[in-house]
């Protein structure tokens, strides 16, 4: 049996904050930039309209009017339809249940190196360690400043995250140790 493809990462992200309760799309870009989604979907402002337009033509979601308050513009609310929630349920339980390989420019890099010069190779890692060391600093500084509101799964997402960068971190000074023997 064909199972019905699941959402992009940008998409689950915006069900994923409709399965907490019916929301108009500026209130979803407020929650994105409140719960720093961005340091871990590709979701734009405007993608979010975008996304929403193209979830509800297939069925995902339900729109209606919302009440406007006076002088104030009209609001599509949207909320999942139940094959929304369905494929909302699924696309979550595969993400956290499933490693999910994929194209990752970086690896597609280290695969190449061979067909480089030792000092390419030297000053590109070197030159990825410093990103990493910034992101690194950029997550612990959001982390601190989320410390006291966000919800544990947010605190989850920079652990995550900030862990991941570590960890490559390590890597990629222990394979320049080695690629400098």
């Amino acid at each position: 049996m064909k199972r019905e493809p699941l959402p992009n990462p940008a998409q689950l992200a915006l069900l994923s904050l409709l399965a907490e309760k019916p929301m108009h799309a500026y209130e979803i870009a407020q929650l994105i930039e409140e719960r720093g989604m961005r340091e871990w979907t590709a979701i734009g402002f405007s993608s979010v309209y975008y996304a929403l337009k193209k979830m509800h033509l297939a069925g995902w979601l339900t729109q209606r009017q919302a009440e406007s308050e006076i002088g104030g513009p009209q609001r599509n609310i949207y909320a999942l339809t139940p094959a929304g929630y369905k494929l909302w349920k699924t696309a979550v339980i595969t993400a956290i249940s499933e490693p999910h390989p994929g194209d990752n420019p970086f690896l597609i890099g280290i695969s190449a190196i061979p067909l480089l010069d030792h000092s390419d190779t030297k000053r590109a890692l070197l030159g990825y360690l410093d990103i990493l060391h910034k992101k690194e600093l950029h997550l612990t500084e959001k982390i601190q400043s989320y410390a006291s509101h966000a919800p544990h799964h947010v605190h989850a997402m920079f652990d995550y995250s900030l862990k991941q960068i570590r960890a490559t971190i390590a890597w990629v000074d222990q394979w320049l140790n080695t690629l400098c023997e």
